[in-house]
């Protein structure tokens, strides 16, 4: 899991796995913190609910269209939705495996 910055251009963060699959947004993000509060917070315990919860439109979507979902297909969804060209120029292959995870449209 590549987490990426998503102000502006997107950037794969310094602090980001490599050799990853797929990369979602994960810096900066707004969080729940204690005492009912909000805060932002950075990294793949950001950016994995990201896919989590894209994950679970793709799996809705699925059932929608009349298709039994099940891990495999929702998976494959998942994987061939993704998009390589929102990234900065910057960017190499290995941070962003096949690309920014995308919900079903």
């Amino acid at each position: 899991m590549g987490q990426t910055n998503i102000e502006g251009k997107y950037k794969v963060d310094d602090f980001s796995n490599s050799q990853v699959t797929l990369a979602a947004p994960g810096v900066n993000i707004t969080s729940a913190w204690p005492g009912g509060e909000l805060g932002s917070m950075s990294g793949t315990s950001m950016a994995c609910p990201h896919v989590a919860g894209v994950a679970a439109l793709w799996w809705e979507e699925r059932r929608q269209a009349g298709v039994a979902p099940d891990v495999k297909n929702v998976a494959a969804e998942l994987l061939s939705s993704t998009r390589r060209r929102v990234f900065d120029e910057t960017t190499i292959e290995i941070d962003i495996g096949q690309g920014l995870v995308t919900a079903p449209q």
